[in-house]
């Protein structure tokens, strides 16, 4: 080994320049100086641990300054091993493991670590101590393992930094002397300011004194045969992966975090899933999905004016029937005579909030008697009777099917200068209690268009009927009346019987052209999946940013553990450990935390699930509102699953392994630093 034109300064000082050095291949070659000289500083450039300004260091005939990482790292796992002044042992493991981790890093096999430890322990005094953790060593024991570790490597070269400086003169004499024997078969360079021990034990002593090296060699040395190199095998870290660093406070800090995060990414999932499978039946599930409305739309210019207005008026009803086409039945509204927003009373007490919706089939018997949840639907269409949903159900005191609903029919036609002023009560039972989509969130009460229909039939216009000379009802006259006459609507009311018709109806209502068709199921049913639609869209920046939480939360942690481990990644990084590998170990706690998250919440997204769906069952009415797709998503067999295993293992390799890597590639003579 030797090194030539090193140039190396701190600040103003200059430490070393145009320095050159040379080792022979075994041997003990002592660098003698005074504290501060740069002794220890001129080691970790030799062995590659600290980049000068320039100059290189050859072992044989390779530079190892200009090395790339993975070589540098291989030189250092097969070729170096260091004997630091502070020891620098693995505090948690035993005597016998410390010396086993840094075999296993340069790749020597399980069966082979006996054979190489056990030896070395029992020439040092240590065959009793190796199943003993390091931190309850003595100064002097930590120093025998110190140097079994770095001798069982058998290295080229051994570094030594101060070997005896912390050490009382009987262990000392015995590191030295094990020192001078293993001097016969590799290259020893020891730092140091003891001069008794370096003249009694050094082949050659380099005294450095600003920035220079004057030696005299005192015996010249042989040379040595070219090592073979061995690939490391097998994952070495793995016996370090146990106790507090798998299942410390981080690690289940993290592991919640994540979980909490993992679970409202599935439960976001899931209800956009649900509530679009869920709607696409339970939108039907409503008596109205029956009925729909038909206008006519024209665009009417201004005069004098750019702008143009939509009309809005009732087609001719042959036209209106033409383009529906058969199955579907084209009634009139008539909804002048009795209002949607009717007031009423309850057994004589004044109500208000409810709505009076016509229905085509008052006896449920076209599809709907499933819906029928209380009482009995009537037999045939009549005016006597009504059905209310849930919500109407719930205003009527006492018991809902013995309640008696009054409104009023009012209103007033003329024709010609005849005007007929009709004022009648109407007591209505209620026949049934229908359960419905509860979306529609309004008491409704439904009675039959057909009877209502008799009903205005039976009302006689003396007025009218004395000027027409003839018996006129409200039914009759409108048949008479232009179609632009105020006791018309503006549309007609559409009633489709059967399932196919229903599903034709739909379709009509996506029909762009100059007759439009609404209905209020196609409505609510845009309503409710524009709310689900923005309920979710607005969810995901909340679920990005806990995405990015819970990576910040894994990586804060993972670095903190790390940093408290700092030496002990040194010491690894110093005894050839790869960065893939220091990557592997210390990040492995904020992946399995995460991964286990993922699976836990693969796990518990079912029940939980159920219980939030259980919980939004009485308020909305809803049955499995958060169904949790894991068989199939977006058509997808098991996409659920496994994208909740990716972003489990994305979430913490982003997050921790780039801080961890970051710090990883410090200096490693700075972590190594004697203390």
């Amino acid at each position: 080994m030797r090194a030539e034109g090193i140039n190396l300064r701190f600040g103003d000082r200059v430490l070393f320049e145009d320095l050159s050095i040379d080792f022979g291949d075994r041997g003990i070659f002592a660098i003698l100086g005074r504290s501060g000289c740069g002794k220890s500083t001129l080691l970790s450039i030799l062995s590659g641990n600290l980049r000068p300004e320039s100059g290189r260091v050859y072992l044989k005939e390779t530079d190892i300054l200009g090395l790339p990482r993975e070589k540098a790292e291989e030189v250092l796992r097969h070729s170096f091993s260091f004997l630091y002044q502070s020891h620098n042992l693995l505090e948690d493991l035993t005597v016998y493991e410390n010396c086993a981790v840094s075999l296993r890093i340069q790749g020597v096999p399980e069966h082979s670590l006996r054979d190489r430890i056990e030896p070395l322990l029992t020439r040092l005094g240590l065959d009793g101590l190796k199943d003993k953790r390091a931190c309850l060593l003595s100064g002097g024991e930590k120093a025998r393992v110190a140097l079994a570790r770095a001798l069982a490597r058998q290295p080229e070269v051994l570094f030594s930094d101060e070997p005896t400086g912390s050490l009382d003169k009987a262990t000392g004499r015995l590191v030295m002397e094990v020192l001078k024997e293993e001097s016969k078969r590799r290259l020893v360079i020891l730092v140091t300011h003891d001069k008794s021990f370096a003249k009694e034990f050094a082949d050659v002593i380099y005294p450095l004194d600003g920035g220079a090296i004057e030696g005299k060699r005192l015996s010249r040395i042989g040379g040595q045969e070219p090592r073979d190199v061995k690939t490391p095998r097998g994952r070495w870290f793995l016996p370090l992966l146990k106790g507090e660093r798998l299942v410390g406070k981080e690690t289940a800090v993290m592991f919640f975090a994540s979980l909490v995060s993992y679970l409202s990414l599935a439960m976001a999932v899931s209800f956009h899933d649900s509530s679009q499978r869920i709607f696409e039946v339970e939108s039907r599930n409503t008596i109205t999905y029956s009925l729909g409305s038909l206008t006519e739309e024209r665009m009417v210019s201004l005069p004098d004016s750019p702008l143009s207005l939509v009309q809005s008026q009732r087609p001719p009803r042959k036209e209106a029937e033409r383009f529906v086409g058969e199955g579907i039945e084209v009634l009139p509204d008539l909804s002048y005579f009795l209002p949607e927003g009717s007031g009423f009373k309850v057994n004589g007490f004044p109500k208000e909030g409810a709505s009076f919706l016509p229905v085509g089939d008052l006896s449920l018997r076209d599809g709907f008697l499933p819906l029928l949840k209380e009482g009995e639907a009537p037999e045939k269409e009549t005016f006597d009777y009504l059905l209310v949903n849930e919500d109407m159900a719930d205003i009527l005191p006492g018991e809902p099917l013995e309640a008696r609903i009054e409104v009023t029919v009012s209103f007033e036609m003329e024709w010609e200068g005849a005007v007929d002023k009709v004022e009648r009560k109407h007591i209505f039972r209620v026949a049934g209690i229908v359960q419905e989509f509860p979306f529609l969130g309004t008491p409704r009460c439904y009675y039959s268009h057909e009877a209502f229909v008799s009903f205005l039939e039976g009302i006689r216009l003396p007025n009218i009927s004395e000027a027409r000379g003839e018996d006129v009802s409200p039914i009759s006259l409108l048949e008479v009346l232009p179609k632009d006459s105020p006791y018309h609507s503006y549309s007609w009311l559409l009633y489709a019987s059967g399932e196919e018709n229903r599903r034709k109806l739909e379709a009509l209502c996506e029909t762009e052209g100059e007759f439009s068709v609404s209905s209020e199921s196609h409505e609510m049913r845009e309503g409710f999946l524009s709310l689900s639609e923005s309920f979710v869209t607005l969810s995901w920046p909340f679920l990005l940013a806990e995405a990015v939480a819970t990576a910040f939360i894994v990586a804060s942690l993972l670095l903190a553990a790390f940093l408290r481990r700092r030496k002990e990644a040194a010491i690894l990084r110093g005894e050839g450990a790869s960065m893939r590998s220091l990557l592997l170990l210390y990040g492995a706690p904020g992946v399995l935390a995460s991964f286990l998250a993922g699976l836990s919440t693969i796990i518990l997204s079912i029940p939980l699930g159920y219980l939030i769906s259980a919980i939004l069952r009485p308020s909305l009415g809803i049955s499995n509102l958060v169904r949790v797709p894991l068989l199939s998503f977006e058509g997808i067999p098991l996409l659920l699953p496994l994208l909740l295993i990716v972003v489990s293992i994305l979430i913490p390799c982003l997050g921790a392994f780039l801080p961890l890597r970051a710090s990883l590639s410090s200096d490693l003579s700075e972590e190594l630093r004697e203390e």
